[in-house]
Formats: C-alpha cells, structure tokens, sequence
C-alpha cells in the first residue's frame, strides 16, 4: 500500500502543477471572451441565418447569384470590418507567445 501511495504522487504532482497552469490560462481566454461577447453573439446569430438563406436561394435556382453574394460579403463587408475592428478598436482577441 506505501508503494502503490508513492507511486502516485508523481502523476499527483503532475496533475496538481498542470492544473493550476492550465486554470491560470483559462482565466485569461475567458476575459477575453467576455470582452468579446457581444460581437460573438452577433457573428453566430448572423452565421445562422446566412446558411438558411443561402441554401433557399440555391434551391430557386440562383446559385450564381448566391455566389456573388458570398464572396462579395467576404471580401467587401467581413474583411473590412474585422481589419477596422482589430486596426482602429483594437477589438480582438489577445495572443500570448509563450506560457510563461
């Protein structure tokens, strides 16, 4: 039984050490996203019925169309807007380079 309770407080150590780190970076991603909450709500609500609309619009028969209004939305509403947030609002989510 000494044994066996030795033999354990190596992955216990292990555990014990991983989850205080790893708590400590949960922390941080979820300021972030809760400082992101709104504009997440937003995207999902509209990424929702964008797939619905398109998918009607495909099934009339006006796929050409459908792409048009794609990869304009990508490239002429998305990614002005997201450059304007993360350039002028500094709205975007924090990378961390190193775990120290």
């Amino acid at each position: 039984m000494r044994i066996s309770t030795w033999e354990l407080m190596i992955p216990l150590a292990f555990l014990a050490g991983t989850g205080v780190r790893v708590a400590n970076e949960h922390g941080a991603v979820l300021n972030a996203v809760d400082k992101l909450s709104v504009l997440l709500a937003t995207t999902v609500l509209l990424n929702s019925i964008q797939p619905v609309l398109s998918g009607v619009a495909v099934g009339s028969g006006w796929q050409s169309l459908v792409a048009y209004v794609n990869i304009g939305s990508y490239y002429l509403i998305g990614v002005p807007f997201g450059i304007i947030f993360e350039w002028t609002f500094h709205y975007g989510v924090p990378v961390k380079t190193s775990l120290h």
